[in-house]
């Protein structure tokens, strides 16, 4: 069995690492949360949802990725 990610995942990985260190630093949500009544910023939905995150889960079928959960490998 592996345990390892896959060379796909592994760059999901990296490039999501990335992507929320400098655009979702923790101070900038913290202060989300406490002052705006939305608590997030819409702006960065919407570029999480241009890059495909939001429909990583969802199924082809309604223009998702289809990744679903990690599973193990054998």
């Amino acid at each position: 069995m592996k345990f390892d990610l896959s060379e796909d995942q592994a760059l999901l990985r990296t490039s999501t690492r990335d992507f929320l260190t400098t655009e979702h630093a923790i101070e900038k949500n913290r202060h989300l949360m406490e002052h705006d009544p939305r608590g997030y910023d819409l702006a960065e939905w919407a570029r999480l949802a241009e890059m495909g995150y939001l429909g990583l889960l969802l199924p082809p079928r309604v223009d998702g990725q289809g990744l679903g959960p990690s599973s193990w490998r054998s």
